[in-house]
Formats: structure tokens, C-alpha cells, sequence
């Protein structure tokens, strides 16, 4: 993945639970929240690199970057997201 976009960012997601359970279908990812300004809405906690991404994941949630999925937030599903609950 090129990091050195400018502008380009990237978000956290994971396969969620129900993957599990329904093999056959596309996997719904969940992606890492963060609060915003208001300490209400929540949003995609989004990075400004890949290598930025990895170091949230590895230093602060304590995650295997193996069983994380860093992606371009322009690919991120904005519309039907679903929460990480790590926030």
C-alpha cells in the first residue's frame, strides 16, 4: 500500500463478529471510533499513514497488525459502519 499520498488518510477496521457465523458472505468491517469535539458524535478515527495507523494499533490498543485491516478511508463504508467499541 503507497503511504506517500498527500492527503490521504486511513482508518482501522476489522472483520466483524458475524463473519463467523456466515461464511459465505462479504465480511462487514468495523472500524475504530473516536469521539469528536463535542465528546458525543462519533466518528472514524482516521491517520495520516499507514506507518501512523500501525503504531496506533501496536502502541495504543495493544493489536497484532495481523488482525487489523489498514485502508484508505476513500474505501471505508461511511454509510453502514460499524463500531470497534474500543473507545
Amino acid at each position: 500500500m503507497n503511504n506517500t499520498n498527500q492527503g490521504m488518510q486511513y482508518v482501522l477496521a476489522r472483520e466483524g463478529d458475524q463473519c463467523d457465523i456466515e461464511p459465505n458472505t462479504p465480511p462487514v468491517l468495523s472500524y475504530l471510533m473516536e469521539l469528536g469535539e463535542d465528546n458525543e458524535t462519533k466518528r472514524m478515527k482516521t491517520f495520516n499513514s499507514v506507518k501512523g495507523a500501525e503504531d496506533y494499533a501496536e502502541n495504543k490498543l495493544g493489536e497484532d497488525l495481523e488482525d487489523i485491516i489498514i485502508m484508505p478511508l476513500s474505501e471505508a463504508d461511511t454509510k453502514g459502519y460499524h463500531d470497534h467499541g474500543n473507545n
